[in-house]
């Protein structure tokens, strides 16, 4: 608080030191020595520049100096400036800066909002409203708006493809991404969508699940149950089994009339067919196949 010289009222300091003052409605330009504001001129000043970000102003003593505060419609203190007792507030302004504020200093961009408070002995104090003052932008992706207090921004989705293989849209929920599955009824491996994700069906005609499995011509043998629609494939031998039939190296071995074949383990013998007419000159002996020519005695 000011100290009162000895003997003098309070009524009297103030009709001593302002009683030649008028009270303006309204922020002067250029700044009137002669003129006082009142605080909801400089309020609605503020308030008008940062877009109502500022909303109130708050006067705190802080020993030999006023502090003036600006606050948000909550009571957020967002920003202050400390001004001298004795060196009072004659006027404000607010006016867009200009590269003379910018090598004082004031501030590091053109053609922003400064608020100017002039005092009563030709200092000023100068508070950067630009940054509550918000502006929308836009990018590639995402288009910012401002209306009020309130900031909104848009994603932009492309949907120019015309069989696109991921399907974005915009629901009341929020951002959803789906993937795009194209009809798959003649198909017999298949995507299918789980609790889990992604999946795949791999099918027979019959819809019984197509599968596989490596191992060795005994471990198949020692198997006491085959399973339907498996396809084992024979790691050690050329070929694979289906539903307990063998496919494979001996796909093209089969009986003729001069040839007989026979499976033995995992084998195959070849044998000769001898016609039994008494008169064939071919026989079997244990080292092959003989012919003889002999005279009929």
């Amino acid at each position: 608080m000011t100290k009162l010289p000895r003997g003098m009222s309070q009524l009297d300091y103030l009709w001593t030191n302002f009683g030649n003052y008028k009270v303006s409605e309204g922020i002067q330009s250029p700044p009137d020595p002669n003129s006082l504001i009142t605080e909801k001129t400089l309020v609605d000043a503020i308030k008008s520049e940062t877009g109502s970000y500022i909303t109130n102003l708050k006067l705190l003593d802080a020993g030999d100096k006023l502090k003036l505060v600006g606050l948000s419609d909550s009571g957020e203190e967002l920003t202050f400036v400390e001004l001298d007792k004795e060196n009072y507030l004659i006027n404000a302004e607010v006016i867009r800066s200009t590269q003379e504020e910018i090598d004082n200093t004031v501030c590091d961009e053109l053609d922003i909002p400064l608020l100017v408070l002039s005092l009563k002995n030709g200092s000023k104090y100068y508070v950067n409203l630009g940054q509550f003052n918000y502006i929308g932008g836009e990018t590639n992706s995402i288009k910012t708006t401002v209306l009020g207090k309130k900031i909104s921004a848009h994603l932009k989705i492309d949907n120019s493809i015309e069989t696109p293989i991921v399907d974005v849209k915009i629901t009341d929920s929020g951002l959803k991404v789906d993937l795009t599955i194209k009809d798959q009824s003649d198909k017999q491996l298949k995507l299918v969508r789980t609790d889990n994700g992604l999946d795949t069906s791999f099918t027979w005609d019959d819809g019984n699940n197509i599968l596989f499995k490596c191992l060795t011509y005994d471990e198949y043998h020692s198997m006491s149950r085959h399973d339907l629609g498996k396809i084992y494939f024979i790691t050690d031998e050329m070929c694979i089994y289906l539903n307990e039939v063998r496919y494979g190296d001996n796909l093209s071995l089969v009986d003729t009339d001069t040839i007989e074949i026979t499976n033995i383990g995992n084998s195959v013998r070849l044998g000769v067919k001898i016609d039994p007419n008494e008169y064939n000159l071919l026989s079997k002996s244990s080292a092959g196949l003989t012919a003889q020519i002999y005279w009929e005695e």
